[in-house]
């Protein structure tokens, strides 16, 4: 049996056999039962590789949990008074004569005695088994290291599992030892540790830890390491740290910030990310790592706030943050710093905006304020900082870009693309119908059929790509305008690229798309619409000219065009009188839309004197006489 007693100044450490013939039976130590008692337990594998157990270790990450008889082991006691009793142990020291020899079993005679174990050679390097680790050192309490930043209170030897990290914007691992002292600081880029354990040797004594769930606050981490081992007297050390304050405030190598744009209510709006956490209490659960914070400016003096306000504290970064990163600036705003403050033993400066250098940023509200303007982050953010922002607080505006004005739309008399053909609607009652004739077969079949749209034209695409197609049974349409009046019905059998309907009346566009499966179709307005001069409106008759032909005569005439409907549109002219012999026209176009432009028109009547107008698909006019001998020239009006 050993009693020990533990030391109120530094922890005692003993070696010992466990198990001997004095109590019977020996029976397993629970030292999880102990861990106010006990700090740590080592034990050593085959291949030389410490085993150890800690107290402040999760069960889960300790490779034992009892002493076992006939073991020996190196037992760190905890500080502070009183003593442990631990049954079956037997205790060497420097002091102590042979108090034993070892023997495979106990014999009540003679009773049997344990070969005394001596102290083993003292441990000089810090148990780095199990895993694959990479170790740093620091020359002038820091280093750098694959563009990592090491930054110590006094040198050390940093170690940290080199495969157990992800990708990330970057992360910081801030270390205080088992007496919550500040040690230092690690500054990840790109990466994150992802249950990685430290180890970090600090003059003789080497600590431990994990960066996990239970030690991050996002992105970063606070691990309270645990001390592993005392080194021996022997070994050699780092130099001695200045021993610190109970509870010092380090300054770690700070992330840079970064900004964005994000739509908040309809407006693009400034946020920051990477500054400060505010010291305030009512920002205990808010993060301004990993999210976003909108920047406030104020509107008068803000030397009563600071990072400590409890609603509006100052968007700030750490006082050495310039010495690190160049001054910043985004989207054409530039940013400044003020003067070091301090608030709750935080050290930082102030994040300013210099002035908005061009014209497409804004305060929203729009108020007068005075540049550089100090800026800060806002406590009814909390909730959800990467989508909030109050855009209506006079006193507080938010940076804003601003709004593009909407262009005036540019007037058009076109009202739709020349990709479609113009017909003109038919008369009241009547139904018109566009056909085709298939040139190798020469079987005709309707496109489109339209009824109703009185004194008005309509737009259709019948032109025929390669992949065109039809189907006889496609919907019907009811057409409505804008205010819900039906115009009349439109039916497309054709499939080709556009779907698009477009409808004219005597000063208004209007459009809709033929799909989907309501028969119902809402024409909309065209903005910018002007309406053309009336080509054929005042002329009491009309011909109208699809797919280079006319389907019947009117008043004895007809037309005759190019048949791939280059020169489709409609014929107009007065009443006339006085039938004569036929008579056959050719007809070209005054800047003519159409290489193949020229028409021919035949006619059985007096039509001396008589001015024709032609009203092209794409919407042009064209008006001339009919000469008996050469070529007509139909001029554009």
């Amino acid at each position: 049996m050993a009693i020990l007693s533990k030391e109120q100044d530094y922890f005692k450490t003993i070696v010992g056999w466990y198990g001997n013939c004095e109590s019977g039976d020996c029976e397993d130590f629970d030292l999880s039962n102990h861990k106010n008692d006990i700090l740590s337990v080592l034990q050593w594998s085959e291949t030389g590789y410490l085993r150890p157990w800690k107290s402040t270790s999760p069960d889960r990450f300790n490779r034992f949990s009892k002493l076992e008889c006939g073991k020996l082991y190196y037992i760190t006691l905890q500080k502070g008074d009183g003593t442990i009793d631990i049954p079956n142990l037997t205790i060497s020291t420097y002091e102590k004569s042979n108090i034993g020899m070892l023997v495979s079993a106990c014999d009540p005679t003679p009773t049997p005695v344990i070969l005394p174990t001596s102290t083993p050679t003292p441990m000089c390097e810090c148990d780095l088994s199990g895993s694959k680790f990479t170790t740093v050192k620091t020359t002038n309490k820091t280093a750098v290291f694959n563009s990592h930043t090491f930054s110590f209170v006094s040198d050390v030897e940093a170690s940290f599992e080199t495969n157990n990290f992800t990708s990330a914007n970057g992360s910081m691992v801030m270390l205080f030892n088992s007496s919550n002292e500040y040690i230092g600081t690690i500054t990840f880029t790109q990466v994150k540790p992802i249950n990685c354990k430290f180890v970090i040797k600090i003059a003789k004594q080497c600590y431990s830890g994990f960066a996990n769930s239970s030690t991050s606050d996002g992105d970063n981490y606070r691990i309270q390491l645990s001390l592993d081992r005392e080194l021996g007297e022997n070994c050699e050390g780092l130099p001695t740290p200045t021993p610190l304050s109970a509870d010092p405030t380090p300054t770690p190598q700070p992330q840079k910030l970064e900004f964005r744009w994000h739509s908040v209510q309809g407006r693009e709006i400034l946020q920051v990310k990477n500054i400060l956490k505010p010291t305030n209490s009512n920002f205990a659960g808010r993060d301004t790592f990993s999210t976003w914070s909108t920047l406030y400016g104020f509107v008068a003096d803000s030397s009563f706030y600071s990072l400590d306000h409890a609603t509006w504290p100052d968007a700030s970064v750490n006082t050495n943050y310039e010495s690190v990163h160049n001054i910043t600036s985004f989207d054409g705003l530039n940013f400044s710093f003020g003067e070091a403050e301090n608030s709750n033993g935080v050290d930082y400066i102030q994040l300013k905006l210099n002035g908005h250098i061009s014209n497409k940023t804004e305060f929203l509200p729009k108020v007068n304020v005075s540049t550089p303007c100090d800026l800060f982050i806002f406590a009814g953010d909390n909730n959800d900082p990467n989508n909030s922002a109050t855009l209506d607080n006079s006193a507080w505006p938010v940076i804003a870009k601003q709004l593009e004005a909407t262009p005036t739309p540019k007037p058009t008399s076109d009202c739709s693309p020349e990709t479609h053909t113009t017909f003109h609607a038919p008369a009241k009652g009547e139904t018109y119908a566009y056909t085709y004739t298939y040139p190798d077969t020469g079987k005709v079949t309707t496109f489109f059929t339209v009824q109703g749209f009185t004194n008005g034209k309509v737009a259709i695409d019948v032109s025929l790509p390669n992949n065109w197609s039809e189907n006889s049974l496609a919907t019907k349409y009811y057409v409505y305008l804008p205010e819900g009046n039906i115009i009349g019905t439109v039916q497309k059998m054709l499939i080709n690229q556009s779907n698009m309907f477009y409808y004219m009346s005597s000063e208004k566009c209007y459009y809709g798309e033929l799909t989907g499966s309501s028969t119902r179709i809402d024409l909309k307005e065209k903005d910018g619409y002007v309406a053309p001069d009336a080509c054929c409106e005042s002329n009491s008759l009309k011909l109208q000219v699809s797919g280079g032909k006319t389907s019947s005569a009117v008043d004895t005439i007809t037309v005759q065009a190019d048949p791939l409907g280059s020169m489709d549109g409609t014929l107009c002219w007065p009443e006339i009188g006085g039938y004569t012999t036929a008579q056959q026209y050719n007809v070209k176009f005054e800047d003519a839309p159409s290489d193949r432009s020229t028409i021919v028109i035949n006619v059985q009547n007096n039509v001396s004197n008589v001015k024709f107008r032609y009203e092209h698909k794409s919407g042009s006019c064209f008006e001339g006489y009919l000469i008996s001998t050469g070529t007509s020239t139909f001029k554009k009006i």
